[in-house]
């Protein structure tokens, strides 16, 4: 987890240096497989955003990101909106707190969004950042916002595009959060090279291609029996499980140390 005390720097940028993590390449086995476990898929756009903490004895702050859901792909419609509760955010005083692989949103960003019956869990996305496609300007990036394309049928992904709005900043609370890219992440300012017949999804043609993965690989009985994903109560206090406990490993007690590897 990924704590930080902001104290005085309302109105600053807090630059978050985040780890290098490999970013999953997408094709269609992956929107499957993404698809399969989703009990909601829809595309959706930002209308608000808010915090609260869960209540004791595990007080924790929780971001609550209130969507217009655009149109249904898969799943029953939830309504005109839809408010998902994710793990971390602003506490409401000095300090902020995040998960590893978390996403953060702002108003107006438009998305496809792959959601499970969220309400237990500490987000609500299928493999939470792997389950958010950025549509940005009507064209499909990833949540590192690495562009989404194809060549013919094959997904061929493309550059990251560090350039694009919501990619690098995000606003939590009254803080502007920015990332900084380890080494070994940063791409150079040319690449990737495309190859030939390389075109960028675009918000329909992926929509387009989604719907179609879904209508061949889920059944009319598996989409009617999906249960309805509700919307989380932002107004309303909540509690959160403690984290488990993970027991040592025992030691055998026949054990000796290598003097040698002792410093």
């Amino acid at each position: 987890m990924l704590r930080l005390d902001l104290l005085p720097l309302v109105g600053l940028i807090a630059l978050v240096a985040i780890a290098c993590i490999p970013e999953k390449q997408t094709g269609d086995a992956d929107l499957v497989d993404l698809s399969r476990r989703a009990d909601l898929v829809f595309r959706g756009t930002v209308l608000n955003v808010g915090y609260r903490n869960s209540e004791p004895p595990m007080v924790f702050p929780h971001t609550f990101v209130q969507f217009q859901v655009d149109e249904v792909l898969k799943g029953k419609d939830p309504g005109p909106t839809l408010t998902l509760r994710f793990s971390g955010g602003w506490d409401g005083g000095s300090e902020m707190a995040f998960l590893a692989d978390h996403t953060l949103f702002d108003v107006g960003d438009q998305d496809v969004l792959f959601v499970t019956n969220h309400l237990g869990q500490a987000c609500p996305l299928v493999e939470c950042e792997g389950g958010r496609f950025r549509l940005i300007n009507g064209k499909v990036h990833a949540e590192s916002g690495r562009e989404l394309g194809r060549v013919g049928p094959r997904f061929v992904p493309g550059k990251r595009r560090d350039d694009l709005p919501g990619v690098m900043t995000d606003q939590v609370g009254p803080f502007e959060l920015g990332v900084v890219r380890s080494p070994a992440e940063n791409e150079s300012s040319t690449g990737p090279i495309y190859p030939a017949g390389w075109e960028q999804f675009t918000t329909q043609s992926f929509v387009n291609r989604l719907t179609n993965l879904i209508e061949r690989n889920h059944s009319p009985a598996e989409l009617e029996a999906l249960p309805l994903v509700a919307s989380a109560a932002h107004n309303q206090p909540f509690q959160v499980p403690l984290p488990k406990a993970v027991p040592f490993e025992s030691v055998d007690p026949g054990f000796t140390p290598d003097p040698s590897e002792e410093s």
